[in-house]
């Protein structure tokens, strides 16, 4: 792992602890804080979007290198699911915005640490992805992103039933790329 990629990963580790912890002390004027809450969100989201991106272009020659399951899709199919995934995203932000007002100050908790855990193991999984290594930590990190991208659609279903359906895509997404590692993995190892 390179110098950059070390430095990326401490920083986004950092900024996301400091969210976390900024959202769960913020016990008065909850609401009055959420848009900065929500722009430190989109700033990180932007973050991940940009660095995982630029390391998966780095790793396709590797990755297309190696034996995959006959379920496997075609690489369009990727390109189409993530790009979807990453509009999800912003979508459901600012549709968790437009509902803060109406909505009670823990739900809006759950859906921050959630959305939060949710892009700081995406970017995890990737960055284990771009050390090329698909192992037991690459499993298990894919397989932890889809079980909290499972309960940040919860925690927006919670919020409107139709910004958990927005999210719930991204769930499904990554339970089918936890089943693909695991069959790429043993295909591999």
């Amino acid at each position: 792992m390179n110098i950059l990629l070390g430095g990326a990963l401490i920083l986004l580790a950092l900024v996301s602890f400091v969210y976390i912890y900024y959202v769960l002390k913020l016990q008065k004027n909850f609401n009055k804080n959420f848009n900065k809450v929500l722009a430190l969100i989109a700033t990180q989201s932007l973050l991940v979007i940009g660095i995982t991106s630029y390391y998966m272009n780095q790793t396709l020659p590797w990755y297309n290198s190696l034996k995959h399951s006959s379920l496997q899709p075609p690489s369009w199919v990727f390109t189409t699911v993530w790009s979807y995934i990453y509009f999800s995203w912003f979508l459901a932000l600012y549709l968790v915005y437009k509902e803060q007002k109406k909505t009670n100050e823990l739900l809006l908790k759950q859906f921050v640490v959630n959305f939060v855990s949710n892009i700081t193991l995406q970017f995890f999984w990737v960055l284990r992805f771009a050390d090329k290594k698909i192992g037991a930590g690459a499993i298990l990190l894919v397989l932890g992103a889809a079980i909290v991208a499972s309960g940040l659609a919860y925690s927006a279903y919670k919020i409107k039933k139709y910004i958990g359906y927005i999210l719930l895509p991204q769930a499904i997404w990554l339970f089918i790329a936890t089943f693909l590692a695991v069959q790429t993995y043993l295909l591999n190892r």
